[in-house]
């Protein structure tokens, strides 16, 4: 019986290390014109293509705003999207987010929300991001914006993350980011731009303004398939180790 238990317990750490999902990411920006850098041509932006690659999935809804980032810009993303076949839905400003909405995408969109976000909004994209699904937001510079980030400050309060926008505007004109990070998110990005933003804080800081000052943001990285998180590698040594001494048991029996 105890052995019994203990390959059990084996067998359910091992299951359990290599069925794990990719972890959910929340990011945020501090500037709406990384999808577009304001009036430049998407087209010639490979390495925000390449970081909107990273992010999006297959299957990706955009809440559209009247801010002129996004009439500017939009069309071209979307564009840009279709053609490398992936499927895009675009939700009106002044439509509640529902789960329904969410349904089956991989990346919410979040493009300079015009409006705050009520209690069952945030209840739908909480449980969006738990299913292993993405959420990027954008304020922008502070200076100008302040009620835009605002708004995004207190998105990312009910949805509890640590990370927020500040009131730090930085760096004026189109720019080269500094990278801050090497890893999925950031892979084949080099020569991300950006325009006039504010500064991020907390999350892992993925570019920064030209002095380094963090950007864009994300609350985490995703985990390894196959590697086991911290918790199923102590079940997983303690199956081990229960089996081992059933082992020994039954030698010093036999002996």
């Amino acid at each position: 019986m105890i052995k019994t238990l203990g390959s059990a317990i084996v067998a359910a750490a091992i299951a359990v290390s290599v069925a794990a999902p990719a972890s959910a990411a929340l990011f945020v920006s501090g500037d709406s014109n990384i999808f577009g850098a304001g009036a430049m041509p998407f087209a010639n932006l490979t390495a925000n293509q390449q970081f909107l690659r990273n992010i999006a999935g297959s299957n990706i809804l955009i809440q559209d705003s009247t801010q002129a980032f996004f009439t500017v810009q939009m069309p071209a993303v979307q564009t840009f999207l279709f053609a490398d076949g992936r499927a895009v839905t675009t939700l009106a400003h002044t439509a509640s987010i529902t789960a329904t909405d969410l349904a089956g995408r991989s990346l919410f969109i979040a493009y300079a929300p015009d409006d705050g976000y009520g209690t069952s909004e945030v209840a739908a994209i909480s449980a969006f991001l738990a299913s292993g699904a993405h959420v990027i937001v954008t304020g922008d510079n502070d200076f100008r914006y302040r009620p835009l980030n605002d708004r995004v400050n207190q998105l990312l309060r009910d949805l509890g993350s640590t990370m927020s926008l500040g009131q730090q505007t930085l760096d004026s004109g189109f720019n080269p980011a500094t990278s801050l990070a090497s890893n999925v998110y950031t892979q084949g990005t080099a020569g991300f731009q950006f325009a006039a933003p504010t500064s991020v804080v907390g999350g892992i800081a993925l570019y920064g303004s030209l002095d380094g000052t963090p950007i864009i943001s994300v609350d985490s990285l995703p985990t390894v398939p196959g590697v086991p998180e911290p918790a199923n590698w102590a079940l997983l040594i303690g199956g081990f180790g229960l089996t081992g001494s059933v082992l020994r048991r039954r030698r010093a029996l036999t002996a």
